[in-house]
């Protein structure tokens, strides 16, 4: 399974993924807002792309992750959870360090957003630390927007942060 975006592709996960996953997860910078704890080994890349590597993210019910790939790298990966019924999904990104800061997260998340409401979903959220800037403006350029912020809604790193939840409608999109 493969989908494109203008300068990347995002695509099953597989073996080869591993490596690269390993390393842009043990970055301290990247794990900072994530939900895993830095170093992230090669044993649990393994696991994690076993669990993922092959599946439809437009199945509804599980969370699937795709890798980004951009100029023949690994760059990072986009999960996608879609509620049992396909109408509604959960979208995450994760960006290696050396590659965050070149548009390359919004192109996998508008990406994934046009497959998502193309396949018929009627609403798309993400979640993202109140202090996770760079994801604010993530989802905010993306055209979601915010519906509540939740506190201590997430474990992270040993403390309950406060979270934002944003959404978008496939009404919205299309407009």
């Amino acid at each position: 399974m493969q989908w494109y975006g203008s300068r990347l592709v995002l695509r099953s996960m597989g073996a080869e993924h591993a490596r690269s996953l390993a390393d842009y997860r043990s970055d301290p910078e990247v794990a900072r807002h994530q939900r895993w704890d830095p170093p992230y080994t090669l044993d649990q890349a393994r696991a994690f792309v076993a669990t993922t590597a092959g599946l439809d993210p437009l199945v509804p019910g599980r969370w699937v992750h795709l890798a980004i790939e951009a100029h023949g790298e690994h760059v990072g990966d986009i999960g996608v959870r879609g509620d049992d019924e396909g109408r509604q999904a959960r979208v995450e990104v994760t960006i290696a360090r050396p590659w965050q800061q070149a548009g390359l997260a919004t192109e996998a998340l508008t990406t994934v957003l046009r497959r998502l409401f193309a396949a018929g979903a009627h609403r798309v959220e993400a979640r993202c630390d109140t202090d996770d800037i760079a994801a604010i403006r993530l989802l905010e350029r993306v055209g979601m927007r915010r519906e509540a912020e939740l506190w201590s809604a997430a474990f992270r790193h040993g403390e309950w942060i406060d979270c934002y939840s944003y959404a978008l409608l496939a009404s919205e999109w299309r407009a």
